[in-house]
């Protein structure tokens, strides 16, 4: 401990960061919105607007030193580190994945299972860098990842069943069952 830090102001920040630990573990697992929304609240962290969640498949000191500097939180989770970022996405050697920007908390946990998804694609194909999920979807469907296919499908193909449904000489809707 520094000359200068007396205990409480070290134990104050030991406790500051575990609070920020339980938040994440909170915002990443099955805890109600809410509940979620009113700790991070207490603690003055924002987690209301568009967040990234990006997943560094390599835990160091130096990457966690890095990511808490820019991130709005940060923690090691199952042999990654997991970040929720806002806006620019830090840069490193370091193979990681990110997810799409989500709102609040439900877009944070899709975000995540983006970032786990784009960082699984990115070390199977010997990727570097900071991977975006929407750049590795294609890899992510040939791996059979059917719920990533069912979003490429539902993406692509729905603006084309809409305008299957309609008469092209009239722009009426066709009958059900008809042919065209």
């Amino acid at each position: 401990m520094p000359e200068n830090e007396s205990p409480e102001i070290v134990l104050t920040a030991l406790r500051a960061e575990q609070a920020r630990i339980v938040l994440l573990d909170q915002v990443l697992s099955q805890a109600p919105p809410e509940q979620v929304m009113e700790h991070a609240t207490d603690l003055g962290i924002e987690l209301g607007g568009r967040r990234s969640v990006l997943v560094v498949g390599t835990v160091s000191t130096a990457v966690l030193e890095r990511l808490r500097d820019v991130a709005l939180l940060v923690g090691v989770r199952s042999g990654t580190i997991v970040a929720i970022v806002s806006g620019r996405v830090p840069r490193g050697a370091e193979t990681a994945g990110l997810g799409r920007p989500g709102l609040g908390v439900s877009g944070i946990r899709t975000s995540f299972g983006e970032a786990k998804r784009a960082l699984e694609v990115a070390s199977r194909l010997r990727l570097r860098g900071v991977v975006p999920f929407a750049d590795v979807l294609p890899e992510a469907l040939i791996g059979q990842d059917r719920e990533t296919l069912r979003e490429l499908v539902e993406l692509t193909l729905e603006p084309l069943r809409a305008i299957a449904r309609v008469d092209p000489t009239t722009s009426k809707p066709l009958a059900p069952g008809c042919k065209r």
